[in-house]
């Protein structure tokens, strides 16, 4: 793989992490500091910039990657393209206040833009596959489609009537903000509208999840090594998604300490959720392998990673479920990615599931029967 696809690759991923890593920030700050600075009279614009200061490490980090990743021979079309990442960025984080805050419309046609583009490059990933080929073919195909190819070009090397609409897209939400300045969105009026949208969200994630692997299923499952991996793919992301429903079960936690729950009954009621949430994947990869009479040690291996995966996700949230917050933080989003590759492992993930559930016997005792 050349050098240009490598950092094709890298500018993307970069990007799609900032922005997560973005939207986690300012869903931090959607509590009490935002309302208290509110309170303090402070303008829409200054919350702002004192947000901007506040992340002016990652920002700055950002834009150096950039710098250096995006280093050119021609000064002046290097010296635009920062000029364009920094007007992008702060463009999104304008977009992302809106829509966490005000809900108007440019932020939600932000954020329905940004769905739709993972949703792009998912259709070109099943597209790619559907056609077949290596992997390494795979991935210099999907890397060169349109989604990815003109999109990265566009932000390496911005044509200029980009970094002009990224200006007029800046000076309007500048200049626009305020009109927010006696406005305050409280998400705490909202909170049960709130909770029916996150489910609604989850399920439709899971559907969506669901839907791509039975399609997969359909296609490509003649393919017994190819299809295990997929399988194995499939299990890491679907198993993660447990977070949901113990970020959704913390206003329960004072429950939990005033009925005296045991560890271990708390524990069997999540690995159940576990259990319902991998069940179309499971049923899904043995009637596959039941059609294309696959080598079962291979079968028993897909079952044994599957418990070894839901193990560890379970357990992990599980040993710092007494201190967990409804609402992400940045720190528990980093070290979510990191156990995402834990968690791919197949010895380490069992070893750490061991650690995990030792922690959160001794912290669930603390909390809850205070010994």
């Amino acid at each position: 793989m050349n050098r240009e696809y490598i950092l094709n690759l890298l500018i993307l991923a970069s990007i799609c992490m900032w922005c997560i890593y973005t939207n986690n920030r300012i869903a931090e700050y959607q509590g009490s500091k935002y309302e208290w600075k509110k309170l303090l009279g402070k303008s829409e614009k200054r919350i702002l910039i004192e947000f901007q200061k506040e992340n002016i490490l990652v920002q700055g980090l950002a834009l150096i990657f950039y710098a250096v990743i995006t280093v050119s021979h021609n000064v002046l079309i290097w010296l635009l393209g920062i000029f364009n990442f920094i007007l992008l960025i702060n463009n999104i984080i304008m977009l992302i206040f809106r829509k966490k805050y005000h809900g108007n419309l440019s932020g939600k046609l932000f954020m329905a833009g940004m769905y739709a583009y993972f949703v792009w490059i998912f259709y070109t990933f099943i597209q790619q596959i559907i056609e077949g080929g290596s992997a390494y073919e795979i991935v210099v195909h999907i890397i060169n489609s349109l989604c990815i190819r003109n999109v990265v070009g566009m932000v390496k090397q911005p044509p200029v009537f980009i970094v002009l609409v990224n200006i007029i897209v800046f000076a309007y939400l500048f200049l626009t903000l305020p009109q927010y300045n006696d406005r305050v969105c409280s998400n705490y009026s909202k909170i049960r509208i709130k909770r029916h949208i996150n489910l609604t969200k989850n399920i439709a994630m899971l559907l969506v999840l669901y839907s791509g692997y039975i399609f997969l299923g359909i296609n490509i499952s003649y393919n017994q090594n190819f299809f295990s991996v997929i399988t194995g793919v499939f299990i890491i992301i679907l198993s993660g998604t447990i977070d949901d429903s113990f970020h959704e079960d913390v206003c329960n936690k004072q429950w939990y300490k005033l009925l005296g729950e045991k560890y271990s009954c708390f524990l069997r009621k999540k690995m159940i959720e576990e259990i319902q949430i991998q069940f179309v994947i499971v049923i899904t990869y043995l009637i596959c392998a039941l059609i294309n009479r696959y080598d079962i040690s291979i079968v028993c291996m897909i079952m044994i990673y599957n418990v070894s995966c839901g193990i560890c996700w379970v357990t992990y949230f599980s040993s710092y479920y007494v201190n967990m917050q409804r609402n992400y933080m940045t720190f528990e989003m980093i070290k979510l990615y990191v156990i995402m590759i834990v968690a791919a492992m197949p010895v380490l993930n069992i070893i750490l599931s061991l650690y995990w559930y030792v922690c959160g016997t001794l912290r669930w005792n603390k909390y809850v029967r205070d010994y």
